[in-house]
């Protein structure tokens, strides 16, 4: 295991992928293009239990996304050599299928709900994917956890206009959801939920070059 810093590239766009991270604790931007020299777009990201790199490697092809640690992050790293070796193991084989469907079903949920949950609830399943994110850290990795996504972000991931996510904030923060606080978007007395309460867990393990499943 080891700490990567924000904005450290874990995969890169079009590069052949040389090691599997296994996400640990912090937030993974998940962030494509539409053309070529066009800025980068926030799409998705990866928290506790995620696989970066797992996908482009197994499909023998080259990534049409990159991943850039959002917050200060806690990876197992899995040289490719030895994660395709691994992948001849049949329980380490389900283990990093089971890792994936999770991400999958997270990512279907998300789909879902930016075509039928208003603009209002996107936020909310946004900001608790965060909280979630930051309940099993402290310190500074939970700040950064917390600070990770910047409001321009916010307003990819939930398909709305930067000033439409002001207007739900300052909505939020009203009816007590929310709260900011130095910069923060916290839970409110009325919008702190149980899964936020609840620290993310790894179906995947890594220690060294043990895989622990």
């Amino acid at each position: 295991s080891g700490f990567v810093p924000p904005g450290s590239v874990l995969m890169a766009e079009g590069r052949v992928q040389r090691s599997v991270h296994v996400v640990q604790r912090g937030i993974v931007k998940v962030v494509a293009r539409q053309t070529e020299g066009a800025a980068f777009r926030l799409i998705a990201i990866k928290t506790a239990g995620c696989l970066v790199g797992s996908e482009a490697l197994l499909s023998s092809t080259l990534p049409a996304v990159s991943t850039v640690a959002g917050s200060g992050c806690y990876l197992a790293t899995i040289p490719a050599p030895l994660f395709l070796s691994l992948m001849t193991d049949g329980r380490f084989s389900r283990a990093v299928a089971a890792a994936c469907a999770h991400d999958l079903m997270r990512r279907d949920d998300w789909d879902t709900a930016m075509h039928w949950a208003s603009a209002a609830k996107r936020l909310l399943g946004l900001l608790d994917h965060i909280w979630s994110s930051a309940s099993s850290v402290d310190g500074r990795l939970r700040c950064e956890v917390l600070s990770s996504l910047s409001h321009k972000e916010m307003a990819q991931m939930i398909r709305a206009s930067p000033e439409h996510l002001c207007r739900l904030l300052r909505e939020l923060e009203s009816s007590g959801t929310i709260r900011r606080q130095g910069g923060w978007i916290l839970p409110g007395d009325m919008g702190q939920s149980k899964r936020s309460c609840e620290p993310s867990s790894a179906p995947l393990e890594v220690h060294g070059a043990r895989v622990v499943l």
